[in-house]
């Protein structure tokens, strides 16, 4: 457990701060919560409603500040929904103290980056950017534990590179019986950290064993009746971490084949043919309510004005019809000397306005054609029909999710119903594409091609919006994996019970342990949860003079109960272990461990950081 010397400031009073409040204090760390006045009851939960270190006021007033504690503070949390806010107030506290961690709630990544470059020990974090790969990885991968970012060593600037957790039950079947770790991770850039015994009943639960990450033979095969944790890059692993399992429908296969099957109505919902008319009718645009009109009343004006010249029958139907045309000249009674002024000037007037509404209705047909229509064969036709995973709702989360899809090289189809968002920009930018509907609309679903889609995720900003459209994709295709979003963590268990949905997540849940692991840490990449603790991902650089250089990376695990691998050799694609030589200064470490053996290791790789006293503010 954390040292009750940590001391921790959060400021804001949200469901972020909520959670990560519940989640440090179950931690045994002391928090004090700085929230605006007269916010206090948007708290949740029944551990931070009862701390007594409660301070209301302006989070940017050195005096409230200093109210909270933030002269003894290890570290500040800065949760606001702001990120002006939030910005604002680091640099207040980086006033106040000069060498206290801050940990920001940062959504601009570009600003992220620049804040941690200028203040130091300042780390920014983005709820959407931690939440979005949970989505997107238990979108394609039922086996999923967790994941975390890693910076690229060659290349700092680019994009950081997503890495996966996942724990595998290893059937008599299944492609990685027969392999070693070390084959494993020279080959496939997987990574076993753990293995075990799969326990009868498939629960973890039992005696605690005496240390958390079990040791394990690397040079031994694995077995079928297994249970390993593996962690690798998707894009360098796919075939591995997602291997089918027997009977199952294998994702991405292009073999497979899409079959279209007859829809099936709804019973009791058999819709009349004239209610069907007058719904199309009500859906009409007003330009075309108006040509028709004017249409009709060229019409009557016409057939009126030849039926009153004379001419018998039907005809002056047809004769109108001629003159709006445009074929003044083919009518023998317009040439006539007989005939009257009156019928020449209104025929030729009638002439003039056909000929400019003919040019409309042609042009809005066109439109119509292009824009409609033929726009949606076309659109359509990029959308794939099998293995894909529909992403509903295109918000700060769902762009998220929508772009390590396509980062992992997964077919992704989104819909979004707001067509001023700009998020639809960016998601066309990157070849994915984009239905702008409605979800729960009639047919929408259809063209996303549900009956062959793999996975939808539910990523609106309306739970029972996200529930509703699970729902219809389960009635087109039973076999769907369902991925919902949720705003209330109470409904994350009911929801999955009762409408058998697969995965649901709320994505406070999903960031808070890594702003409190940011906070007792530092620089932490990532954390999951594993033998129901939560594991912290975190690297490390080995100093001169710690107690760990010229030992082996499999030693150091073993005495601090963690698992590592070497950036610079894993990254690469060799081994991540240091089997062949001895940890040496400046080596750069990922472990991976509790977070008390978090602390552990930290104490030995990290240079003292505590400003001295009197450099703190007064």
């Amino acid at each position: 457990m954390p040292h009750r010397s940590d001391s921790i400031v959060l400021c804001g009073a949200n469901l972020l701060a909520s959670h990560t409040a519940d989640y440090l204090l179950r931690l045994g760390c002391q928090v004090t919560l700085l929230v605006p006045t007269g916010k206090r009851d948007t708290l949740r939960f029944a551990r931070t409603l009862a701390l007594h270190d409660i301070v209301e006021g302006d989070c940017r007033d050195p005096e409230v500040l200093r109210e909270a504690g933030i002269n003894d503070a290890t570290a500040v949390l800065l949760l606001h929904d702001s990120d002006l806010l939030n910005l604002e107030t680091a640099l207040r506290v980086r006033e106040l103290r000069k060498k206290v961690r801050i940990v920001s709630r940062i959504f601009q990544r570009h600003l992220a980056r620049s804040i941690d470059e200028a203040l130091g020990n300042h780390y920014s974090l983005s709820d959407s950017i931690l939440a979005a790969p949970a989505f997107a990885l238990a979108a394609t991968l039922s086996s999923y534990a967790g994941y975390f970012y890693l910076e690229d060593v060659a290349q700092p600037t680019e994009p950081l590179q997503l890495w996966e957790v996942a724990e595998i039950d290893l059937h008599e079947h299944h492609p990685l019986v027969g392999l070693t770790p070390e084959r494993l991770e020279l080959e496939h850039a997987t990574l076993v950290i753990a293995r075990t015994e799969r326990p009868e009943g498939d629960s973890d639960s039992g005696a605690p064993a005496a240390t958390f990450f079990p040791p394990h033979d690397m040079d031994t095969a694995l077995r079928a009746g297994e249970r390993i944790m593996v962690l690798a890059r998707p894009d360098r692993a796919r075939g591995v971490l997602h291997a089918a399992l027997p009977g199952t429908r294998r994702m991405f296969s292009r073999r497979s084949r899409y079959r279209m099957r007859a829809e099936a109505s709804l019973p009791g919902h058999r819709v009349a043919w004239y209610r069907v008319l007058y719904d199309k009718l009500t859906q009409v645009s007003p330009v075309a309510k108006l040509v028709a009109a004017v249409l009709v009343t060229l019409l009557i004006i016409g057939v009126s004005l030849f039926a009153a010249a004379g001419v018998p029958g039907p005809d002056p139907f047809f004769y109108t019809i001629v003159v709006l045309t445009g074929g003044y000249g083919d009518l023998g009674i317009l040439q006539k000397e007989a005939t009257s002024f009156w019928v020449k000037l209104v025929a030729s007037i009638l002439t003039m306005l056909g000929a400019g509404l003919v040019g409309l209705v042609y042009g809005a047909m066109t439109e119509r054609v292009l824009m409609g229509r033929l726009g949606m064969i076309l659109h359509d036709r990029r959308i794939p029909r099998h293995g894909h995973v529909i992403v509903c709702g295109l918000g700060n989360i769902g762009i998220r999710v929508v772009e390590e899809l396509y980062r992992m090289g997964i077919p992704v189809v989104a819909i979004e119903k707001n067509p001023d968002n700009s998020h639809i920009d960016a998601a066309r930018r990157m070849k994915v594409p984009v239905i702008v509907s409605s979800s729960s609309a009639h047919g929408v679903l259809e063209r996303a091609h549900v009956r062959g889609a793999h996975c939808l995720v539910g990523a609106t900003d309306d739970d029972l919006a996200n529930l509703d459209v699970a729902l219809a994709a389960r009635d087109h295709n039973e076999q769907i994996r369902i991925v919902l979003r949720v705003f209330d963590h109470a409904m994350v268990q009911p929801m999955q019970k009762m409408f058998g949905i697969d995965v649901t997540y709320s994505m406070w849940m999903l960031a808070a342990p890594a702003f409190a692991a940011a906070a007792l840490v530092g620089r932490t990449f990532g954390s999951f949860r594993w033998k129901a603790r939560s594991v912290l991902v975190q690297e490390l650089v080995v100093p001169e003079g710690s107690p760990i250089v010229g030992q082996h990376l499999e030693q150091v695990c073993s005495q601090y109960d963690v698992r590592g691998f070497l950036r610079g050799k894993f990254l690469d694609g060799g081994s991540g272990r240091a089997s062949v030589g001895a940890l040496e200064p400046g080596a750069r470490v990922v472990f991976l461990g509790t977070s008390d053996a978090m602390r552990r290791i930290a104490n030995v790789t990290r240079i003292d950081e505590d400003e001295p006293p009197e450099s703190r503010a007064l």
